[in-house]
């Protein structure tokens, strides 16, 4: 069965990391109000949170609460975008 294809960037195309920042961009919006930070490059996103380690649990707790939280996932699907967790890490 063939399908058609609505949105798509060829994969190992020159301006496939510089198009996934741009579509990508608004993420500070939903991340940054969450007291979190992250960088964005090539095509993909990272979030972290800096913080003492007495107040760890704090962060991380933060940090969760910010992915886990239905802004995020609300955001990422509306943008056609899927969290993958088998790539999250705490640190």
């Amino acid at each position: 069965m063939v399908q058609q294809l609505l949105f798509s960037v060829s994969q190992g195309s020159m301006l496939g990391p510089l198009l996934y920042i741009l579509y990508t961009a608004k993420l500070s919006h939903v991340i940054t109000p969450n007291g979190l930070c992250f960088h964005q490059y090539a095509d993909d996103s990272q979030t972290y949170v800096s913080t003492v380690v007495d107040e760890a649990s704090l962060a991380v707790q933060k940090f969760m609460a910010c992915v886990t939280v239905t802004v995020l996932s609300y955001w990422m699907s509306a943008c056609r975008l899927k969290l993958s967790p088998t790539k999250m890490d705490v640190l």
